[in-house]
């Protein structure tokens, strides 16, 4: 019989595995992932294994607090980001919370985020909803 694959983040939470950790709770660690997207970025994982956010709801609101008193601490504009499923981009199957500050000029977008450029302020369209109003106006010509 095999053995499911280890879980990097269980091996972390355990010491056998190395990371920069940030902050720590009872019940999370706080540590940069291995390809941070800006400088601050970092994951807010619990110390027992959850497999995602849809789990065990009492452990995903613990981990989201700690990640929001997290943020908070900071002082900085930020995204809040966890995935469930592979087709939503969740690579590492231990539930995560990725803490991503922001800033004006950091050229970070998320998928339903306003395009490069434009106003925050103005109301969100995503670049496949621009791409369907691009078409539409082809065909109305």
């Amino acid at each position: 019989m095999n053995s499911p694959p280890a879980c990097v983040f269980c091996e972390i939470v355990a010491g056998r595995a190395p990371a920069t950790v940030v902050s720590e709770w009872p019940e999370a660690l706080a540590i940069v992932p291995l390809g941070p997207v800006v400088d601050g970025h970092v994951l807010v994982i619990p110390r027992v294994h959850v497999e995602d956010a849809a789990t065990n709801a009492a452990v995903t609101a613990i981990t989201s607090g700690l990640a929001a008193v997290y943020a908070h601490e900071q002082g900085r504009p930020f995204n809040l980001i966890t995935s469930a499923g592979r087709e939503a981009t969740q690579s590492v199957f231990h539930l995560h919370i990725h803490y991503v500050p922001r800033a004006v000029d950091d050229e970070l977008m998320v998928p339903w985020g306003t395009l490069h450029g434009e106003n925050p302020q103005d109301p969100h369209r995503c670049r496949g909803m621009v791409a369907l109003e691009e078409q539409l106006a082809v065909v109305r010509g």
